[in-house]
């Protein structure tokens, strides 16, 4: 027998037999039933898992939001592309990570970015040859993981706009950023651009089933 169920908290199934001895295909007479009782705990689990890339004051973050009950208190980000991946542990909530690639000062301000270089004349430059240059690109994936695996889910590189570069602020070379697709007209704050359409959102449900046998 084999019982399926949704649940919303912890719980725990009981399952009662009964049955009547039975002998050459005859019930026993004057024989009392025979029965057996088990139990099993079922926990409540739920997965969800939000990514967005963002844009804030020239340097490029992942903005995340995540639900874990039941998994533990922390969740594994990946970044993937171009057969390259890059991974951080981060806390079960919603916070922001650096892009990878990218680094800030004391101060939060941005101090490299992933596929740029500076030249022996200090000025920053695009070169493929970047450990990152993989993380700069418009087919980036991003992956969660807390047990079960929210993902790839597809993550571009924030693009430049007027009001957030993503890329270094000083002498900029000729070369654009690759175009990632995403149309950020209307989504302009001061100081800070979410790109809610290189996000993506996904659940994650488990079936708990129960069998009981013999």
């Amino acid at each position: 027998y084999s019982y399926e169920s949704a649940i919303t908290s912890d719980l725990v199934n009981t399952a009662t037999v009964t049955g009547t001895p039975f002998e050459n295909g005859e019930p026993i007479p004057d024989t009392d039933p025979v029965t057996d009782t088990n139990d099993a705990e079922v926990q409540f689990q739920v997965f969800i898992a939000t990514v967005a890339p963002l844009c804030d004051n020239d340097v490029p973050w992942l903005v995340y939001d995540i639900i874990a009950t039941g998994f533990g208190a922390t969740a594994t980000i990946t970044f993937a592309g171009s057969g390259q991946t890059a991974t951080v542990t981060v806390p079960i909530g919603n916070n922001r990570v650096l892009w990878p690639g990218a680094a800030i000062d004391a101060a939060g301000v941005g101090t490299d970015w992933p596929g740029w270089d500076l030249d022996t004349g200090g000025e920053w430059f695009h070169n493929p040859a970047n450990d990152f240059y993989w993380a700069g690109q418009p087919d980036v994936t991003v992956t969660v993981e807390v047990n079960p695996t929210i993902g790839p889910i597809a993550t571009p590189y924030p693009p430049a706009t007027p009001q957030c570069a993503a890329a270094p602020p000083e002498d900029p070379p000729e070369e654009e950023l690759p175009d990632t697709g995403i149309d950020t007209e209307g989504l302009g704050l001061i100081g800070l651009i979410l790109l809610l359409g290189g996000g993506g959102a996904l659940v994650a449900e488990r079936t708990i089933r129960l069998r009981r046998e013999g």
